[in-house]
């Protein structure tokens, strides 16, 4: 199987989420401060629900509440997302389409490992994403007996945890 090579990393479904809600948010902030909407933005915001107006509305107000250093980085985050190109922004609608089919609960997993990656050191997110990659690069057959082991590996006590690292002779995280 041909190793494939990653141009760049994948987006997250929580900043694709946030992107997307910020898309929506400065659409009605243009609405709201009366400057003139594309047709897009008005056909947009003419197919939304009352509940989702009321929501953008309760946005609108939330972001004016926000430090001008905060609205900076959520316009230049817009930017972003309008500058790439046609199928980038599919991939991130897509994603975000996912995003919202979760329930509330996977939903706030995902937003809490979003956070634990932030605070992770570029080394160690290198690092994981490196082992990631190795994944990505095992047949069905590995990733079985692997997954296999993990499962094994999530059931033992942090002492037993403790014991095959050091029989290993691996450092414990």
């Amino acid at each position: 199987m041909p190793k494939r090579k990653r141009t760049r990393e994948a987006p997250s479904a929580v900043r694709i989420a946030r992107a997307l809600l910020v898309l929506f948010m400065l659409s009605a902030i243009h609405a709201a401060l009366g400057q003139e909407a594309t047709p897009t933005e008005t056909e947009e915001w003419s197919r939304l629900t009352p509940e989702q107006k009321a929501e953008l509305r309760e946005r609108y107000r939330a972001f004016k509440n926000m430090t001008p250093e905060r609205q900076k980085e959520i316009r230049d985050r817009l930017a972003q997302f309008r500058s790439m190109s046609p199928e980038e922004r599919k991939v991130i609608l897509r994603s975000f389409n996912s995003f919202r089919q979760l329930s509330p609960e996977e939903r706030a997993l995902l937003r809490r490992n979003f956070q634990r990656w932030e605070q992770l050191s570029p080394e160690r997110r290198r690092e994981i994403l490196r082992r990631y990659n190795r994944f990505l690069q095992m047949n069905p057959e590995q990733r079985k007996r692997f997954m296999e082991q993990y499962r094994r590996w999530q059931q033992m006590s942090p002492e037993e945890r403790a014991r095959v690292r050091r029989s290993q002779n691996r450092p414990t995280p």
